[in-house]
């Protein structure tokens, strides 16, 4: 098995060491489907935190862009389906990601490239419980710094509250949103960069209304996102019966097509894939965000 390797220097400040606890969450959802294979983690010396993972194609958001931006609705719905039965897995386990992108979606090595793997665990987190939530679920800090992609973030981790599975699912939303419709309308601001333009991403995120933001796309799509702004902190999102909403779509529009996906039989440039499995969370390299959206 090929593997990449991931590197953080011991010498990083505290805030960006998280190596060993990625490989901790990679070990805890060993086994899960969609989750990349982990062969060892740790410190190696004292001037170096390692971990060895296995080696995937590249990245959702490669293959989107060498495909011209755009996917077929048929590959899709696809999509839809396996990012959401992985993203179960992952909160099975209890665990919420904290940053949804096309950049952390993979595909499989060599012939399991018909599989979406996702990889950068290391902000993930436990959710807060119930118990804590209970008579407080307003609780929140608009002082709290937004971990991920502002572009695909939830309107909930924009306002500060506490990290829960509602999180990933509408950012899940978003991603599709934009991996469908080519753009989302928070994209393409000039006059404003760090912290500004994060509170206006956030400003128009909770302002676009759901059928303007979903507006090609079938109904379904603002359906979803409606249900999951609706969860509350401590639910566990319904996996199961958005997999059925987005697979009777799929009987509807493409009955007779095959379950192959857009990329299938594509040459693709894999060139940036161990780059993008070797540079997380590594501070000495430079990691490709999604088109200019920067991580916080």
């Amino acid at each position: 098995m090929k593997v990449a390797v991931k590197v953080e220097l011991s010498t990083c400040p505290r805030s960006c060491k998280c190596l060993l606890y990625e490989g901790d969450v990679y070990r805890k959802l060993a086994g899960c489907p969609g989750i990349a294979e982990v062969t060892w983690f740790g410190m190696h010396g004292c001037d170096y935190t390692m971990l060895v993972m296995q080696l995937l194609g590249p990245t959702l958001y490669s293959v989107w862009t060498q495909l011209g931006s755009r996917f077929t609705m048929k590959t899709m719905l696809m999509i839809v389906d396996q990012t959401l039965e992985i993203i179960s897995h992952v909160h099975g386990r209890g665990f919420v990601h904290r940053d949804i992108s096309p950049s952390n979606f993979m595909l499989g090595p060599g012939p399991t490239k018909d599989q979406l793997y996702l990889i950068d665990f290391g902000q993930s987190k436990k959710p807060v419980a119930k118990m804590f939530v209970q008579g407080s679920r307003n609780r929140f800090s608009f002082a709290r710094p937004l971990v991920g992609t502002p572009r695909f973030a939830s309107t909930f981790a924009h306002a500060g509250h506490d990290p829960s599975y509602r999180d990933d699912m509408e950012s899940l939303g978003y991603l599709w949103i934009y991996l469908a419709a080519g753009r989302l309308p928070w994209q393409g601001i000039k006059d404003l960069t760090g912290p500004a333009k994060v509170e206006r991403i956030a400003q128009l995120k909770m302002t676009t209304p759901l059928d303007q933001l979903c507006a090609g796309l079938p109904q379904v799509f603002a359906t979803y996102m409606q249900y999951a702004r609706s969860l509350r902190p401590y639910d566990m999102p319904d996996h199961a019966a958005a997999r059925q909403m987005f697979r009777a779509l799929a009987d509807q529009l493409c009955p007779n097509d095959d379950d192959v996906f857009d990329w299938i039989g594509v040459d693709l440039d894999s060139d940036d894939a161990a780059a993008s499995s070797s540079t997380e969370n590594n501070p000495t390299s430079t990691r490709r965000s999604d088109d200019s959206d920067e991580h916080v």
